[in-house]
């Protein structure tokens, strides 16, 4: 294929790889943050943590190099130093465009799309989170094994937040929100504990991972 690289391919797919870095999703879930209730909110903030924390982790335990520190003769149009298994973008990219489609066109509340507005959409998610993963293979930086895990690894994310943890964790955040509202007694300290607690794990994995893997 980088015998048929063109200059306009490459700044096509250098622009995806922008746009699968994570922007359009940071913005997405600032928009949520600020005029959608809090539990939705921290629901999408989860998520996003989530695979900010197993992208680094997956990234370390699998220490694979990108194609172009083992292959010379391939040219790489950016350059990164971090490895290469999964692919972040195309992690960043199946689990952000998925996640939000699952909530925005398969919840109770969600509304009664057309069959060719439904289409549509599913046609976008689809496609742009395949564009950012063949823009990764395009300008040199991952191989297709590693592109194909992110997308993967991000699908299962976004569908297993979608249907395991959705519920739980707005009604969680909403009760605890109504309950301050009501001035019922909470215990902050224990809150405060346990988050740091889990807040230490999940640091202290990473760093373990990295000296163990």
């Amino acid at each position: 294929m980088q015998d048929h690289i063109t200059s306009a391919g490459v700044f096509i797919f250098e622009a995806l790889s922008i746009y699968g870095n994570g922007p359009p999703y940071f913005l997405g879930f600032a928009i949520m943050l600020n005029w959608y209730n809090r539990g939705r909110a921290f629901y999408y903030i989860a998520f996003l943590s989530a695979v900010g924390y197993l992208m680094n982790i997956t990234k370390m335990a699998y220490h694979e190099p990108r194609p172009f520190m083992v292959n010379s003769d391939i040219k790489v149009y950016g350059c990164t130093a971090e490895y290469g298994n999964p692919s972040g973008h195309s992690f960043f990219a199946s689990a952000g465009h998925f996640f939000i489609f699952l909530d925005v066109c398969h919840t109770k509340k969600s509304p009664k799309f057309s069959t060719a507005l439904y289409s549509i959409l599913l046609f976008l998610t689809v496609s742009l989170s395949f564009l950012v993963g063949f823009a990764r293979f395009y300008v040199g930086v991952h191989t297709i094994n590693q592109i194909v895990y992110g997308w993967s690894l991000g699908i299962f994310t976004a569908f297993y937040f979608h249907i395991c943890l959705r519920d739980t964790i707005i009604k969680h955040v909403d009760k605890y929100l109504l309950s301050r509202k009501h001035n019922d007694s909470i215990n902050y300290i224990k809150n405060i504990t346990i988050n740091s607690i889990v807040a230490a794990i999940l640091f202290g994995s990473q760093i373990a991972t990295y000296f163990i893997a």
